[in-house]
């Protein structure tokens, strides 16, 4: 830029702050709503123009201390008389800015004059008290129902509550139906109560096991003989199922006069139409003797199985 440029420049920046000096009317009325006028400088050019309320894009606000006109406040004024409302002059050009007097007393309330131009806006009153509260409306018409959300996560399991109180006693239900047999339990042992006798050659009933029920038994019988005074005899025996007239199993010893033999006989069997009596019977092979027999042991025990063992 030339001297010249530059001294433009300055005419028109010590023009706007001639102008700038001047007073600027003000709307102090409470109820003013109207924003006030702005200075902004064009960023090309260096022109400074009046605005109502802001600077456009392409301008900047134009402070009036960077111009230097702002002095100090000087003392208070005295309030006049206040005179009759004037018709309304033209607006005069505005002059210097003086510097701002103390505030004096309020005059008497003139005739309200004809409105004057916008002036700027004033700095923001202290908010005022909070008014009553307003009485409540009318109830508005119910709004329609909004989309489902969707579900949420779920929570955390909650601790478990304590034990309810026992309910009563339910009526007793109906019978069920018989079970299937069980099996085998532990095994019985039936036992002779004869515990000595006498044989002859006739065949006789030495001891007895009675009332056994169907089923699997092991039997077994034992006698102590004693022979004739002054004849040797032979001794046999039978185990035999009473009903069935089934012999399970047959014995025999040589007993010499006077002298101890014995004789033992075992044997499984399978018993079944009963209940039945299982017997040990005995004869001699000598005609007008007799054999003594003692220390009689004779039982059934009775088994859930008997298993033939093969090699």
């Amino acid at each position: 830029m030339g001297m010249a440029g530059r001294g433009a420049r300055r005419r028109v920046v010590a023009v706007c702050g001639l102008a700038l000096a001047g007073v600027i009317a003000v709307d102090v009325t409470p109820n003013s709503a109207v924003a006030a006028p702005v200075l902004c400088a064009r960023r090309k050019g260096g022109v400074v123009v009046q605005r109502n309320d802001a600077c456009k894009g392409r301008e900047t606000l134009v402070s009036l201390s960077d111009f230097g006109v702002a002095g100090p406040t000087g003392p208070a004024g005295t309030m006049g008389v206040a005179g009759a409302t004037g018709a309304t002059g033209p607006t005069g050009a505005s002059g210097t800015m003086g510097a701002t007097g103390d505030v004096g007393p309020t005059g008497s309330a003139g005739p309200t004059g004809n409105v004057g131009p916008t002036g700027p806006a004033g700095a923001t009153g202290a908010t005022g008290a909070t008014g009553a509260t307003g009485a409540t409306g009318a109830t508005g018409a119910t709004g329609s129902t909004g989309d489902a959300g969707p579900t949420g996560a779920t929570g955390p399991t909650g601790d478990a509550g304590p034990t309810g109180a026992t309910g009563p006693t339910g009526d007793t239900g109906p019978t069920g139906p018989t079970g299937s047999t069980g099996p085998t339990g532990p095994s019985d042992v039936f036992v002779t109560p004869d515990a000595s006798g006498t044989i002859t050659n006739t065949q006789a009933t030495l001891a007895t096991v009675f009332g056994l029920e169907d089923g699997t038994y092991v039997l077994s019988a034992k006698a102590s003989l004693t022979g004739d005074a002054a004849t040797d005899s032979r001794v046999t025996c039978d185990l035999r199922e009473v009903v069935g007239n089934t012999v399970f199993d047959t014995g025999a010893v040589d007993v010499a006069a006077n002298a101890a033999a014995e004789i033992v006989l075992t044997a499984p069997a399978t018993l079944s139409g009963g209940p039945t009596n299982v017997v040990l019977e005995c004869s001699t092979d000598v005609v007008v003797i007799s054999v003594a027999a003692d220390d009689i042991q004779m039982m059934a025990l009775r088994v859930g199985s008997v298993t033939v063992t093969g090699p």
